[in-house]
């Protein structure tokens, strides 16, 4: 069973060698078919830059600058 795991957790990691990863990964990383960001948006911070997040899922996350936003969830206004 142990070598099952991580021979999949090896593809996985080959699979996505490409990326970097901006923070540490504790769960299994997914190969993704599409590009995470390839259709997401961000209709609360229009100018948030969107970054495939491979850890645990195929999820996008968006930043302001170098800052997380919660894109459910509306930008203050200024």
């Amino acid at each position: 069973m142990k070598a099952v795991f991580c021979l999949f957790l090896l593809t996985s990691i080959v699979s996505v060698s490409g990326l970097l990863l901006t923070e540490p990964c504790s769960e299994v990383l997914f190969d993704c078919v599409v590009d995470p960001c390839a259709e997401a948006k961000c209709d609360a911070y229009l100018h948030a830059t969107c970054k495939s997040n491979y850890c645990g899922g195929c999820t996008s996350d968006f930043f302001v600058g170098s800052h997380w936003v919660n894109c459910t969830i509306a930008a203050p206004s200024n």
